[in-house]
């Protein structure tokens, strides 16, 4: 089961988490965003489209971009490192505690279930 970070001591750091890139700050983003569900791959540390099209989920669901043609659409900057610093402090114990539910709904079990369990992993499953 994975752990989300206790964001009060989460430090991102912007100029390190850039399109191209490979570092280890890449790949703790990736391995984040995987356990609240919007990044399906394996985490590598490389910022590739598959991570930009992930924080542009982000970035979609909570209003920061509406279109993939904006020039932030999948660009990790203040205003999505933010929302994901609250994003991971408002679900830290609740998705650390359900990344097994998360991770059966990738493989296909029944969303229904899910539900019923913990009606909280509705807003992180349609967002993907």
């Amino acid at each position: 089961m994975s752990k989300l970070p206790d964001p009060d001591y989460l430090y991102v750091p912007l100029h390190q988490i850039k399109y191209g890139l490979e570092n280890s700050a890449i790949l703790e983003l990736q391995k984040n965003l995987q356990t609240l569900g919007y990044y399906d791959q394996n985490p590598n540390g490389i910022y590739d489209d598959q991570l930009a099209d992930a924080i542009f989920s982000l970035q979609k669901y909570y209003g920061i971009v509406t279109d993939e043609n904006e020039p932030a659409a999948g660009y990790f900057g203040p205003k999505t490192s933010t929302q994901y610093k609250d994003l991971l402090k408002n679900n830290r114990e609740t998705i650390a505690d359900n990344t097994s539910q998360i991770q059966s709904v990738n493989h296909n079990i029944p969303l229904q279930k899910v539900e019923e369990k913990n009606p909280v992993i509705n807003k992180i499953i349609l967002s993907q």
